[in-house]
């Protein structure tokens, strides 16, 4: 779409052009990053992010860490139950980020995390967990 008005921007910048402007129209951060996979093929870049801990299936109580293992992404953020953020982890490229949720009702809840780097964004799939306090 900017392409065909003349404008040309790199891979990272377009990623966050993409994002301001789906998020401006009242996109989750979850179909933004879907959207920007599908548009731009921003996530087959290196960048990768998996939820490690809490595993899919357990039960949690009290505040809980939510860890990810990231690949080449400058920021982890951690986000809950559809879009509503639970932290973000600038440690560095490589390794296990975490995030930390302080309580969340009794029930079914879901985390996934987003990696961002230079290069674009990968999100982990979403990872099911059950709240008892």
């Amino acid at each position: 779409m900017l392409a065909s008005i003349g404008i040309a921007i790199e891979g990272a910048t377009a990623v966050l052009l993409i994002q301001a402007l789906l998020a401006g129209a009242g996109a989750t951060v979850f179909q933004v990053v879907d959207n920007i996979c599908a548009w731009l093929n921003a996530c087959s870049n290196g960048i990768t992010a998996k939820i490690t801990s809490p595993t899919a299936g357990s039960t949690v109580s009290g505040t809980t860490s939510v860890s990810a293992a990231a690949e080449d992404a400058i920021t982890v953020s951690f986000y809950a139950d559809g879009n509503t953020p639970i932290g973000t982890d600038n440690t560095g490229p490589t390794g296990t980020r975490t995030g930390t949720r302080e309580s969340s009702p009794m029930g079914k809840h879901t985390v996934w995390a987003l990696a961002t780097g230079s290069n674009g964004a990968a999100r982990s799939p979403k990872v099911n967990v059950t709240v008892h306090n």
